[in-house]
């Protein structure tokens, strides 16, 4: 399965960042906006992705995962799956956002992030 990790932030949260670069309110999807803004401010190392949180759960939300892992894992089910631990990008990327200003920024581990499940 495809296990992802990284950064979990809210629509206001990408919304600040994207309002940050003096862009308007995203209007049309948040992670494509900031995909494409990030990489117009040579924002190279990163991916913006839509995920449902907590994964396979009735009280998943709609969330934006700024993704800085990705690996194809065979032994990962939704279940059991060895979680992501956080390298020095991992470091830049939280500096980076917080100089955004978003600071609460959870780091996590999703296994087949496009299933939610229900």
């Amino acid at each position: 399965m495809w296990k992802v990790g990284g950064f979990l932030l809210t629509t206001a949260q990408v919304e600040q960042v994207v309002m940050s670069w003096g862009y308007q309110r995203p209007e049309f999807s948040p992670f494509l906006d900031l995909n494409r803004i990030s990489k117009a401010n040579k924002v190279k190392s990163m991916d913006a992705i839509p995920v449902r949180y907590p994964a396979r759960t009735p009280k998943a939300e709609a969330m934006i995962l700024i993704m800085t892992h990705s690996v194809e894992d065979d032994a990962a089910n939704w279940e059991q799956f060895t979680p992501f631990g956080q390298r020095e990008h991992d470091s830049r990327v939280r500096g980076w956002l917080a100089k955004k200003g978003v600071t609460d920024v959870p780091f996590v581990t999703i296994v087949d992030p496009f299933d939610s499940g229900y």
